[in-house]
């Protein structure tokens, strides 16, 4: 039943207009969560606050993927692009 959902690789994000909003929304929700793991190390926030947007991470997640799959919308390995040697010394320059 959840088949689709078990991935070991990372994906490219999209997968349509849902999808892609799903992602910006976990984008936010992930960029939330580093500031609370700062405040609760100064004791500021409660560590449960950090659980709820981790949660609320992966539900985003999730859900972008769902919305992906039901819209009809392949999912796209990411490939870490090869670079050779003499390229990697022109980009540095």
């Amino acid at each position: 039943m959840v088949g689709w959902l078990i991935d070991r690789e990372p994906l490219v994000q999209g997968g349509g207009l849902a999808g892609s909003q799903l992602h910006v929304a976990r984008a936010v929700c992930r960029r939330a969560e580093r500031s609370v793991v700062a405040l609760v190390g100064l004791g500021q926030v409660d560590g449960a606050v950090g659980r709820y947007l981790n949660r609320l991470s992966d539900f985003l997640f999730v859900a972008a993927r769902y919305a992906a799959m039901r819209g009809g919308h392949a999912e796209v390995t990411y490939k870490k692009p090869v670079v050779r040697s003499g390229e990697a010394r022109a980009a540095s320059t």
